[in-house]
């Protein structure tokens, strides 16, 4: 419709005029956080994803250049999450990362030592105060290792690919010994918060509420039932190796025939499976 070209175009001019500079404040509630505090966890600090990365650097100080730049730039990792809401900290206020080095060159447990020393990392999250980010820097006998834990509301799996790349960025630049410097920022998370609040009280969503409903109704219908409600949850595991030339197989040439990819014929398989064992025609994913 005219009016939905409209509201893109304005949105699209928008989009070419990201705010570059330092961005803080109160984050307008999303979906996600009222989902989180819904949930009363009972360890909600402890609720991070976390990666570890060889890393080509010696010293801590260049490190600590490395993190200051990535949390100066992406200014949802300077957050503290209080009374049921994220706060973006300005950069002069916030202790935006915890870093410490742990030197296991010489440590025969060195494997042992980094998981322990990360989970004590992870648990020592403050939602309140801050930081949500924990990096450790350490040192093994195959080389130097970043691990970097951070709260799952300040991250997901596609910002893991943003980050990793600019940590290697900022890295190689450091070595370099010249300025490190980020590609443009896009919208920041306030701002894509902010409009999410306002497309939620626009008429044209207000137009699609009877679709949406639709779609509820149909994801209730295709919600799994357990056959019994015991009040605990668990999961298990199946292992299945593939051969080389099955590999090459499932990946290059088993999508040909209706140019469908891998994570199509995955989910395929798994709705098949589920319909094998529930009967279902429908499942709510």
């Amino acid at each position: 419709t005219v009016e939905a070209i409209s509201y893109a175009a304005q949105k699209s001019a928008l989009a070419e005029q990201y705010e570059q500079d330092e961005v803080s404040g109160i984050v307008p509630l999303t979906p996600i956080v009222r989902e989180f505090a819904s949930w009363n966890l009972p360890k909600p600090y402890h609720f991070n994803q976390d990666m570890l990365m060889e890393i080509e650097l010696e010293e801590e100080k260049q490190l600590r250049k490395v993190l200051d730049a990535l949390t100066a730039h992406h200014d949802i990792l300077r957050s503290v999450y209080r009374q049921g809401q994220l706060e973006i900290v300005k950069v002069s206020d916030s202790k935006a990362y915890e870093l410490k080095v742990y030197d296991y060159s010489e440590e025969q447990a060195a494997t042992e030592l980094m998981e322990a020393a990360c989970t004590d990392l992870h648990s020592s999250i403050h939602l309140e105060e801050g930081p949500l980010v924990k990096a450790a820097m350490f040192r093994t006998v195959a080389g130097n290792l970043l691990f970097l834990g951070i709260h799952h509301l300040v991250v997901d799996g596609v910002s893991w690919r943003i980050l990793q790349e600019d940590i290697s960025t900022a890295i190689r630049q450091v070595k370099e010994g010249t300025k490190i410097q980020f590609p443009a920022k896009t919208a920041s998370y306030k701002a894509w918060a902010e409009a999410l609040a306002e497309y939620k009280d626009s008429h044209l969503l207000q137009k699609e509420r009877p679709y949406w409903e639709q779609v509820a109704a149909q994801m209730a219908a295709g919600e799994l039932r357990m056959d019994e409600q015991t009040g605990e949850s668990g999961y298990g595991s199946c292992t299945i190796h593939l051969n080389k030339e099955e590999t090459a197989q499932l990946i290059h040439q088993a999508g040909r025939a209706y140019n469908t990819e891998i994570n199509d014929l995955l989910i395929s398989a798994l709705g098949m499976a589920v319909r094998k064992l529930t009967g279902a025609r429908d499942v709510t994913i």
